[in-house]
């Protein structure tokens, strides 16, 4: 078994400190593919686990200490620095790069130009209509606005199904569980 594979095991297996230090080597792997997919697990789960309140609450209830969520934090900016400067990041490194740069400054600074600009270079790609589908949801309520587009739904559909089939690690769970909250979101 690689050393991706023990990190995807105990991804999906939720052993938390497990996962992180085992994607925390395979970062420093030479192998560019191993590289970018190890830093794309740790840049979804340090966000989520110093970004989201709840998480962040419920692992201090479990153990982790303030400092070690510190460090989670400081880690998430390194690497979406090094992602950001990456030679030849993958469309999924830059979508989830300027998507989380954007929540971060609660819209302040637009990813919309990014993901129009990657829709662009592959129209069919999931991800974008992740991203059309979760900015449309503040504006449901809004008489003026249409919602989400029917092709932007449909997209989600398929993502949420292919996801469904992938190894259940934490990058998976967490946007599955987004996709099902928006989804149901836009069928009320």
């Amino acid at each position: 078994m690689t050393l991706f594979e023990q990190a995807t095991q105990a991804d999906v297996n939720q052993d938390l400190r497990a996962t992180v230090q085992l994607y925390e080597q395979c970062a420093q792997t030479d192998t560019l593919a191993i590289r970018e997919a190890a830093l794309l697990n740790l840049l979804l789960i340090y966000w989520d686990c110093t970004f989201d309140y709840g998480v962040y609450c419920g692992l201090l209830a479990d153990g982790f200490t303030e400092l070690e969520l510190a460090h989670m934090y400081q880690r998430k900016n390194e690497i979406q620095q090094v992602l950001a400067a990456a030679p030849f990041p993958s469309y999924e490194a830059r979508f989830w790069g300027s998507y989380i740069r954007e929540e971060e400054s609660y819209g302040k600074e637009s990813a919309q130009a990014i993901v129009a600009q990657l829709q662009h270079e592959c129209p069919e790609e999931p991800l974008a209509a992740y991203y059309v589908v979760d900015r449309a949801a503040p504006r449901v309520a809004d008489p003026s606005s249409a919602g989400a587009p029917p092709w932007a739904l449909a997209q989600l559909e398929q993502l949420q199904a292919g996801l469904a089939r992938a190894p259940q690690t934490y990058k998976t769970r967490l946007i599955l569980n987004h996709i099902a909250s928006m989804l149901q979101f836009h069928r009320l």
